[in-house]
């Protein structure tokens, strides 16, 4: 039954936290359901023996205990009986059920759940075994676990009491004491988890290693160097080596049947092939399971009983690099290190080449090719005393290259494959193998001294698979690795690369990417999310697409993938990367920033489809501080109250409004001007004289002045013909007819310094003598007219010319140097026209004047 610490109340906190943090509920069900195939529990009626031996182990696993100590506590304190007769077991000292929990001060509730329900009474009775092992007071092996058999043995104490009668060694004699709880249950264990075939290994304990306090014990060693201890067999699995036990054993064709396979010697290797199962007879009590197993040659596979064998400590050589060999063996329990041992055959000297306190052991400074062999022995140190095991089995390796890891394949085109693995310590260099099935025969494809190889003119889709070996050359020899795993890939299609998503307009993303070698198409497709569905938006031969009817402001993500049309079936390459946009206004195109006048400048942009309207940005610096300054529905922004000649910088962006909401673009370029005067317009050149050209223009606003520059061809040289405030400039002492020509340009002057406009657009004139003024027509007689003017400056002479009608033919009347010409022999009545021109002569040309206003007379 249990310790009286149970009978004051224990149990309680027990149970409610210590099944290795499961909830009872949670772990009744849990465990109990892998008995499920036993059918359900009858009320007052013990199981049958095999479903109490599945319930016994898997509570016992669920708490991370060795089932067999959960069963060799269910033999002593109850047979594993729940029920005598169809009533409760109930001991004398009032325990209970299977596992005999003894606590009178339990709500009657839970002392009914513990006499009917085996579940809750093994479940309870695991929680308390827990507990004791958690008691800091106990002692324990050194650097023994949980899976150890032997660590349990003072918990299991505890479990019934750590008082005087059950102290491991009579105090007064030192014998063992035969009849303590814990030597009972494990004279359990070993009689009915190995059926008496193993002897469990004994603690050294001393007299003087504990003392009684009262009718307690008190343990004055925490912990002990036990050897020879055993872990249990449930935690074995598929791939583990164990060894018979003992001579005989059946390795039978059922789990329990009578008819067996083979007899096998101890000492025989068996390779598990799964987990552990029960009787097939039900009512049989043994107590241990079966592992399906085989030999190692495969030769005979079967059922062996968990009694007889025991896990196989496998030591292990295997070339490391060209230059290396790594051994390994599994842990020794108890061992404190391990020497490892070598020789260059097997029946040769053997000399220590290393100690470890690890499970491996790395050789390294070795010849490629060579074979040694190993052995290894575990020691504990006692005291100052190492106690060596038996010398291992002997294993051998020669160092060769480590076979490549890291190996890849991977489509690089739509008719290449590109296979890369981790460099080789030492290799000279690589073998590539290829074959069209995984199970083919393979060609040798390519060598070299890189860590990848591109396979070209591959078939697009066709499945090819690889293996690699590194080789070491030694002399004139090709020392090689093993052959790498193997890993197959398919010529498809390159995976798009490069690929954007931006919004192109409010309503439309323009998604792009590079051009996929071998491709004939690609596909684009979108979702709203990055993980949501994605669907089919278009398909293009080209390396872009635009997507439109969107709404503004909705993000939406794109991935692309590329197709080889190959006969009638589009071969794929994998997706792209995801991109992501929101389609947007546009970003203003053609931005322009201009002086208008001395204090504003006009900024204007393309207008933008969708755009509800633009707000304007400036700042006194290209990379500044910009502050609003305007929002318009315009395409133009005219911005005043500036300070002449101070650089301004202008962005600007276009937002259409959703809802209440403005989305904006992006902002545009950045432009920028300063506000000057405005160029000089209207501006015009006409010949004021024989040797003079006036120009003139219209007034710019916040102007100073104007400079008037001259030059004699459109395209040559302008020089500085003069300044002026008024609007227009006579410029005289010129060439008569050579053409002349002018651009102006206004100033502001800001302090000492003028401010200038650009020039306006060049006008061209050439000096001619002034038009005849005061031309008249006086009637001398009813025959005669006198026509008389005003001398023009610089003219050679004029030229009178006649007509009989407005819009008639004007004949040359006259050429004089007079002022004033007689026209007689004229008929009364009728009407005659006249105009005149001055004319100076350069050399011998006659160059003229305009013509004058047409004059009439009658004589």
């Amino acid at each position: 039954m249990k310790s009286f610490l149970v009978k004051t109340g224990l149990l309680v906190a027990c149970m409610v936290s210590l099944f290795h943090g499961k909830a009872t509920a949670e772990s009744e069900t849990e465990w109990s359901l892998n008995c499920e195939q036993y059918g359900d529990i009858k009320p007052n009626e013990n199981p049958t023996y095999q479903h109490i031996n599945c319930l016994l182990t898997n509570a016992a696993i669920q708490a991370d205990i060795p089932p067999e100590v959960v069963k060799g506590i269910a033999t002593q304190e109850s047979h594993w009986r729940q029920f005598v007769d169809g009533k409760p077991f109930i001991s004398n000292d009032n325990g209970i059920g299977i596992m005999q929990i003894t606590d009178t001060t339990l709500p009657k509730e839970q002392q009914e759940r513990l006499k009917n329900d085996i579940l809750y009474n093994i479940e309870t009775g695991v929680r308390i075994l827990n507990n004791k092992a958690s008691l800091t007071t106990l002692p324990h092996i050194n650097g023994a676990g949980r899976d150890i058999i032997e660590n349990w043995y003072f918990p299991v104490m505890a479990y019934n009491g750590v008082v005087q009668v059950n102290s491991p060694l009579f105090q007064e004699s030192g014998e063992i004491n035969h009849e303590a709880y814990q030597e009972k249950v494990f004279l359990n264990i070993k009689e009915g988890s190995y059926m008496g075939d193993t002897v469990l290994a004994r603690y050294p304990f001393e007299v003087k290693d504990f003392k009684y306090v009262d009718k307690f014990i008190e343990f004055l060693e925490p912990e002990y160097i036990v050897q020879g201890v055993h872990e249990t067999t449930i935690e074995l699995k598929a791939g583990d080596r164990v060894l018979t036990t003992e001579g005989d054993v059946k390795l039978r064709e059922t789990p329990g049947s009578p008819e067996y396979k083979v007899k096998l010697p101890i000492g025989t290797p068996l390779l598990i092939e799964g987990t552990f199962e029960f009787d097939e007879s039900e009512i049989s009590e043994n107590q241990f399971v079966w592992f399906p197993a085989k030999t190692l040659d495969g030769q005979y596979s079967g059922y062996v009983s968990s009694a007889y064998i025991e896990k196989q400590v496998a030591f292990k050589a295997a070339s490391s690099s060209y230059n290396s060999i790594k051994t390994s063996w599994a842990a020794v329990s108890g061992a404190s290190g391990y020497e490892i041992y070598r020789s260059t055959s097997s029946t040769g000297t053997y000399s220590k080449v290393g100690t470890t306190t690890s499970t491996s052991f790395m050789n390294s400074g070795l010849t490629t090719n060579q074979s040694y062999y190993y052995k290894m022995r575990a020691y504990r140190t006692v005291g100052s005393t190492k106690v060596y095991s038996n010398y291992s089995a002997i294993v051998t390796a020669k160092p060769i290259p480590a076979v490549p890891s890291s190996v890849k394949a991977a489509s690089s085109s739509y008719n290449s494959i590109k296979t890369s693995w981790a460099a080789v310590s030492g290799a000279s260099g690589y073998e590539i193998y290829r074959s069209t099935s995984s199970t083919g025969t393979y060609s040798k494809v390519g060598t070299t001294t890189s860590t990848s190889f591109m396979n070209s003119g591959l078939t697009t889709n066709q499945s090819y698979y690889y293996k690699m070996r590194a080789y070491r050359t030694v002399g004139s020899t090709k020392v090689y690795s093993n052959y790498s795993a193997i890993v197959t890939a398919k010529p498809i299609p390159a995976v798009p690369s490069s690929v954007k998503a931006a919004s192109s307009s409010y309503n439309s993303i323009k998604t792009s990417w590079a051009a996929v070698s071998g491709a004939s198409g690609y596909e684009i497709y979108r979702s709203t999310s990055s993980t949501g569905t994605y669907s089919k938006v278009g398909t293009t031969t080209s390396t872009s697409f635009m997507n439109s009817g969107l709404t503004t402001n909705q993000s939406y993500y794109y991935k692309m993938r590329a197709y080889r049309t190959v006969g009638s079936t589009k071969v794929y390459s994998n997706y792209s990367a995801i991109v992501t946009a929101k389609p947007i206004p546009a970003v203003p195109s053609s931005v322009k920033a201009a002086s208008s006048s001395y204090n504003s400048i006009k900024t204007s942009w393309a207008a933008v489809s969708g755009a509800s309207g633009y707000e304007i940005y400036r700042s006194t610096s290209s990379t500044g501080t910009y502050s609003k300054v305007g929002t318009t529905t315009s395409t133009s922004f005219m911005n005043s109250g500036l300070t002449t000649n101070q650089s301004y910088y202008y962005k600007m962006r276009a937002y259409r409004t959703v809802g209440s909401t403005k989305v904006y673009s992006n902002y545009s370029a950045i432009v920028t001007a300063k506000p000057l005067p405005a160029v000089p317009s209207s501006v015009k050149a006409a010949s004021s004289s024989y040797n003079s050209v006036r120009t003139s223009w219209t007034a710019v606003s916040g102007a100073s002045g104007y400079e008037v520059y001259r030059a004699t061809s459109s395209t040559g040289t302008y020089s500085h013909a003069g300044s002026t405030t008024s609007t227009s400039y006579t410029n005289t002492g010129l060439t008569t007819n050579k053409p002349y020509y002018y651009k102006i340009r206004a100033y502001r002057t800001v302090g000492s310094m003028k401010v200038y406009s650009n020039y306006s657009t060049v006008v061209t004139a050439k000096p001619v003598p002034t038009v005849p003024t005061n031309f008249k027509a006086t009637r001398i007689s009813s025959t005669s007219l006198k026509l008389t003017w005003v001398s023009v400056s610089g003219a050679s002479g004029y030229e009178l010319y006649r007509s009989t009608s407005f819009s008639g033919t004007y004949n040359l009347l006259k050429s004089t140097t007079s002022l004033y010409y007689t026209n007689s022999s004229l008929t009364t009545g009728k009407t005659y026209y006249y105009k005149l021109r001055a004319y100076r002569t350069v050399g011998t040309t006659k160059v003229y004047s305009g013509w004058t206003t047409i004059i009439s007379a009658k004589p």
